[in-house]
């Protein structure tokens, strides 16, 4: 296939995410041989994905990549095709339409008099656009009542009504609902912008309760009450900036009542409150509603900084709140650059009884860095010592080794060595280009450093620094470890994706070694007939 029959061949969105992966320079590493092209193309995760292309003359015969894209040619392939052929720019009727690009075409052919037709034809019919009609253009319904609030609550309970069945809303019904319901928000949004503060206000209300309302007869295991109380909270802030200042005494009242905290929802309109709060008078009605709540101390040391300096002090050093507000005032002492004001309240977290051990590491971190960042590096020094006798991890030990003289950290390398998960002693010795030590512990601890394929996933560049001498030796001990993962039986998705995990490894091995393996791996599992299908598939891309 001609590669400009290729790219013309591909939906507009997978060109346009192709040019933008080469315009910021997703293209790690580029390799052109006689008949195939390697590249590694930096995608949404950390490590970039392999692409292989195949082509003969001016034709590509084949491609692959290591992204989880399903479809036939992903933006990764794209994207080397266009580096390497050309721009590849479409031209114009050679490419067939798809059929949203076609109704697009339609739409813009029709008259005002046919769309209304057609719309309304669709809205006799589908439930689906009835509930779009009233979401998106709620501004222009009409329903009879006297005042914006009962439209808006009539609003509301129509659209939800079609989501019940049997007087309960289930899983994929509450989250069509919850898309809905961000929808009538929007239009919102809308009455803000055109001045309409009054009708956005009863629109707000009415989602607000109504939702609440309707919590008891609807499964929410997907989550769709975070996503419309954001919405509908940020609506009712915009509608306060825009000059409704009762909207804070309504937001007060709702709080209060039972059913907000029975859901444990009451703090989210406490946290929007504390944004609109502009006077003392507002501030100390906000304090006396959180002064008893078991869990509003983050929030309320916000309140505090703002309008009771004064009791903010001796507020975030109470034992009982340490949890709650250790982080927010650290985050607002580093802000202010008061890092001299940051040592002790640290040190008073590390002391407290009430505070988890569970999180002392982290606070021994912040130390750490605090004092390195006042140039008291020996202090810091002694206090990463004490958190790897915590919390053994090669992260801790980089920052040790940057900051110990050379007499004080070949003293103290070993025992730190011998505390490292095996893993993280492989990655440092290689990081350090102790390449005999790190084969000798490959070849011992192997089945400890690459438990699993998501294991061997995060040290495979390592494998590949290796010497080439000593490379293959690796690779090799590599493989053989592999086997054990497909071990448990899976689906196909998990067996290509340990394959592909391993793929790298038996790229560098030659064509017998590679078959030899797949073969060895379909005999020991014969049962596996996606295993020997996908295995086969492998095989036929890898060898030519």
């Amino acid at each position: 296939m001609k590669p400009q029959i290729l790219l013309e061949s591909l939906p507009d969105r997978i060109l346009a995410r192709a040019r933008s992966l080469l315009e910021r320079g997703a293209i790690a590493h580029l390799e052109r041989g006689e008949s195939e092209l390697l590249a590694s193309v930096q995608g949404t995760t950390p490590e970039p994905y392999e692409v292989r292309i195949r082509f003969s003359r001016e034709d590509i015969t084949d491609w692959s990549c290591t992204c989880p894209y399903e479809g036939e040619v992903c933006k990764h392939v794209a994207a080397v095709v266009l580096k390497v052929f050309g721009p590849g720019k479409i031209r114009p009727g050679r490419r067939r339409k798809t059929k949203v690009e076609l109704a697009r075409e339609i739409l813009t052919k029709l008259n005002a008099e046919e769309l209304r037709e057609f719309v309304g034809e669709l809205a006799e019919r589908e439930k689906a656009v009835r509930d779009a009609l009233l979401a998106r253009f709620s501004a222009y319904a009409d329903p009879g009542t006297r005042s914006l609030e009962a439209k808006y609550n009539f609003i509301f309970r129509a659209i939800l009504q079609g989501y019940k069945r049997q007087g309960f809303v289930h899983y994929w019904e509450t989250l069509e609902f919850g898309q809905r319901v961000s929808e009538l928000v929007e239009s919102g949004r809308k009455l803000v912008a055109e001045g309409k503060t009054e009708e956005a206000l009863a629109l707000a209300k009415a989602v607000l309760q109504g939702w609440i309302k309707a919590l008891d007869a609807m499964d929410d295991s997907g989550g769709s009450t975070g996503v419309v109380l954001a919405e509908v909270l940020d609506l009712m802030v915009q509608i306060y900036r825009a000059g409704r200042t009762e909207v804070f005494e309504f937001l007060l009242e709702e709080a209060r009542k039972d059913r907000y905290r029975q859901w444990g929802i009451d703090l989210n309109l406490a946290e929007a409150l504390v944004e609109m709060a502009e006077t003392r008078s507002q501030a100390k009605k906000l304090r006396d509603f959180l002064d008893p709540h078991p869990y509003g101390q983050e929030i309320l040391a916000r309140l505090l900084a703002r309008f009771f300096p004064e009791e903010y002090e001796e507020f975030v050093w109470k034992e009982e709140n340490l949890l709650q507000v250790w982080k927010f005032h650290l985050e607002r002492l580093e802000g202010e650059k008061r890092l001299e004001a940051i040592l002790p309240y640290l040190e008073h977290l590390l002391s407290s009884k009430a505070f988890p051990s569970r999180l002392k590491a982290e606070v021994l971190w912040r130390k750490a860095r605090v004092l390195r960042l006042l140039g008291r590096n020996e202090e810091a020094l002694s206090v990463l010592e004490t958190l790897f006798k915590r919390e053994p991890s090669l992260e801790v030990v980089r920052e040790i080794q940057d900051l110990a003289s050379p007499e004080r950290w070949r003293k103290i390398r070993p025992g730190l060595e011998g505390r490292l998960r095996k893993d993280e002693l492989f990655r440092f010795l290689v990081e350090e280009e102790e390449w005999e030590r790190a084969l000798a512990l490959l070849e011992k601890e192997g089945c400890q450093i690459l438990s699993t394929s998501s294991t061997l996933e995060r040290l495979r560049d390592l494998l590949l620094r290796f010497p080439e001498g000593l490379r293959e030796r690796a690779l090799r001990k590599v493989l053989e470890i592999s086997v054990d993962f497909f071990e448990e039986p899976g689906s196909r998705d998990r067996y290509r994706y340990h394959l592909s995990v391993i793929r790298p490894v038996l790229e560098r091995l030659e064509p017998e070694e590679i078959r030899d393996f797949l073969d060895g791996l379909v005999k020991r599992y014969p049962r596996r007939r996606a295993l020997r299908e996908e295995a086969e598939a492998l095989g036929r891309k890898l060898i030519p």
